[in-house]
């Protein structure tokens, strides 16, 4: 079991190293390639949709490779997400700072 706790974090890791280094790489260019087509109007509250993001479970119904967020408690989740080739990582996370906008 630590073999596999061990392979899952150095993946896990690593994607989070090529995700850093893709956003690095996006900001040092003026353009980044992304373009966008669509907009959409969300007619609700800001503390609506504050409450709707910060309820984890809800988060797969609007990230499509986000498989699921098993909330543990206030601050703790564990993730899974299907990347590429369908792979799938998953992690613990904890939030450390909740920062509310008015």
């Amino acid at each position: 079991m630590k073999t596999r706790k061990k392979t899952l974090g150095i993946i896990a890791g690593t994607a989070a190293i090529g995700v850093v280094g893709a956003m690095y790489a996006t900001k040092r260019r003026k353009y980044s390639g992304i373009k966008i087509k669509k907009s959409i109007v969300i007619d609700r509250s800001p503390s609506e949709l504050y409450a709707f993001w910060r309820n984890l479970e809800n988060l797969p119904q609007i990230v499509e490779m986000i498989e699921s967020i098993e909330v543990r408690d206030g601050k703790r989740s564990r993730w899974t997400v299907v990347g590429p080739g369908r792979l799938r990582v998953a992690w613990d996370a904890e939030i450390r700072t909740d920062v509310k906008m008015k």
